[in-house]
């Protein structure tokens, strides 16, 4: 019996210590998956914070407008947008089941349904109509770098306008319409010569 409750309490003070270790213990545990669950969020706190101007400030387009659609992906939305629904699809937290002209506004609390107005408004500040989902070529990679805290300018990347330059293909590379000045002058000079030789032909 002696032994045994010996026994018990070594196994007690093991898990105990285990438990008090920083980085591989219990509570070390907990706070590595808090901080990984974080980084999968574009705003942790957007269902229970309410976010400032300040924190958006800076931010590019399709941040804030991927922050706004991810309160509304935290709740089940399915999203018609092809690229939306891809994106959060990839998320580990994500799990869709209401579609999007079914999604009832009740779902959201108070604190979600302000917040969602300011992501809103800042998102019409930076471009009139918000950001445009779907566009040819869209990409993640802005998203990517802000999620893994790469320091990212007020503009970011160029943002996915889906626009082409006037006057060139989708996909045509801009190319140099100006010639070398070498070719120029040559051209100049053998058109002079050609001119010269057919007057003379002509006198003759």
């Amino acid at each position: 019996m002696k032994q045994e409750n010996i026994w018990k309490k070594s196994v007690m003070t093991g898990f105990m210590l285990l438990c008090l270790l920083p980085a591989g213990g219990c509570f070390g545990l907990a706070f590595a998956e808090e901080a990984e669950q974080a980084q999968e969020y574009i705003f942790p706190e957007s269902d229970g914070e309410y976010l400032t101007e300040e924190e958006l400030a800076g931010l590019p387009l399709q941040v804030i407008a991927y922050g706004k659609y991810e309160i509304f992906a935290r709740r089940g939305m399915l999203f018609q947008s092809e690229e939306l629904q891809n994106y959060f699809s990839g998320q580990n937290w994500y799990f869709g089941f209401i579609e999007e002209e079914e999604f009832p506004d009740s779902l959201l609390n108070e604190i979600e349904t302000a917040n969602l107005q300011l992501l809103g408004e800042q998102e019409e500040a930076l471009s009139e109509g918000g950001y445009q989902t779907d566009q040819e070529g869209f990409a993640y990679d802005l998203i990517e770098a802000y999620l893994a805290g790469e320091e990212i300018s007020e503009a970011g990347p160029a943002e996915n306008t889906g626009e082409v330059p006037e006057g060139r293909e989708a996909g045509e590379e801009e190319t140099d319409q100006t010639e070398p000045e070498s070719e120029a002058v040559a051209e100049t000079e053998s058109e002079t010569v050609t001119g010269a030789e057919t007057e003379a032909e002509s006198e003759t």
